[in-house]
């Protein structure tokens, strides 16, 4: 604004600069052909040329008086409109600003409600607000949706859980496992979160549903990119598809979870519970598997390059089509007869020994 009235004063002066000089030459010339004798009205009777000039030099100091106070006047109208505009703008910021906090006033009131139907609006009006405005609302709402998640949605021991018979005054379904997946608004909130996530590529806020009971959850597709679900309890969850790069995932439980095209790369994955679980062409790359379970787990075409598996159960596995093991990986794994090593290994097991690698063409007995 302060430039705008600058650039306003400087155009006032260049139009006074450039018009001055010629009026005073204009005013010199008439005075050096008519002084001293245009003083007396005789002159003025006999020389009509010389009363001619001085009439136009009075008209166009007139006019160029006019034309200076209407320059003059513009520039100031053009600066309070700029004003006015810029109220304007301010004004509409405000309001727009108002009616958001509005919003999410009244969907913080949704959330809260003891009706399943009212807390999935809530949720949906946030995640709209998250999209409007996502330097204000975006982490906050991530932040406001897992807390409900891990408040409402607990992991408790099976023999916990049944003793109880309902969730205090929530009544309807929160905290409430179902025999198919979670309740359904508790389903609804999480893929709300996961969508609020893999809007920005870059967020200030890392999703937490650590300790969640979220077993037979249809997720697949999520995007839980650095998120924190440890000891969350996944069983037989649908998870195809997801993303779980760097995600923290110690002792979290996945049997018999559906997880094909999972990607698993560098999250921390020790003591994860794969039992049973179906991995085809899952991705594990440079993951913390140390601890992890994989007994009687689908791994066709399950990529492990660079994985930690120290300690990893391998009991009852079939790595047989899997990728990027080492024999390093097998014999820092527990494993035994049972266990099916890669076949570009090339492995035997002898008792007593373990695994060892065949010489070229030698065959298994």
């Amino acid at each position: 604004m302060k430039s705008l009235k600058n650039g306003n004063k400087n155009d006032r002066k260049i139009a006074i600069a450039s018009l001055g000089p010629s009026v005073v030459y204009g005013v010199i010339i008439f005075l050096m052909e008519s002084w001293p004798e245009w003083l007396t009205w005789s002159l003025w009777e006999k020389n009509h040329d010389a009363a001619r000039s001085a009439g136009l030099v009075f008209v166009g100091l007139v006019g160029l008086a006019l034309l200076a106070w209407r320059t003059w006047s513009a520039n100031k109208s053009a600066i309070a409109a700029t004003k006015q505009a810029e109220v304007a703008v301010k004004q509409i910021e405000l309001t727009r600003k108002g009616n958001l906090n509005d919003r999410f006033g009244k969907a913080a009131e949704l959330l809260g409600s003891d009706q399943p139907a009212v807390r999935i609006s809530g949720a949906h009006v946030m995640e709209q607000l998250a999209e409007e405005d996502p330097k204000t609302y975006h982490s906050l709402v991530m932040k406001i949706l897992a807390d409900f998640v891990r408040s409402n949605a607990p992991w408790q021991p099976r023999a916990e859980t049944e003793s109880k018979t309902q969730n205090g005054d929530r009544g309807d379904s929160v905290g409430t496992q179902s025999n198919h997946g979670p309740p359904h608004d508790i389903q609804s909130l999480v893929e709300t979160l996961c969508r609020v996530n893999g809007s920005r590529e870059q967020t200030e806020y890392s999703i937490d549903l650590s300790g969640t009971d979220l077993r037979e959850a249809n997720l697949s597709q999520v995007k839980l990119t650095g998120a924190t679900l440890s000891r969350t309890n996944l069983t037989k969850a649908d998870l195809c598809g997801a993303d779980f790069r760097w995600a923290k995932l110690r002792y979290v439980k996945l049997s018999e979870a559906l997880l094909l095209n999972t990607n698993f790369s560098g999250s921390s994955l020790e003591e994860a519970e794969f039992i049973g679980a179906h991995l085809n062409s899952a991705q594990f790359n440079g993951a913390h598997l140390s601890g992890a379970k994989f007994s009687f787990a689908k791994l066709i075409g399950a990529d492990f390059d660079g994985a930690d598996m120290t300690g990893a159960s391998l009991i009852h596995t079939d790595l047989s089509e899997t990728k990027g093991l080492t024999l390093k990986d097998i014999k820092s794994a527990t494993t035994d007869h049972n266990t099916t090593p890669p076949g570009y290994l090339n492995l035997e097991w002898q008792e007593g020994i373990g695994w060892v690698q065949k010489e070229p063409g030698e065959k298994t007995e």
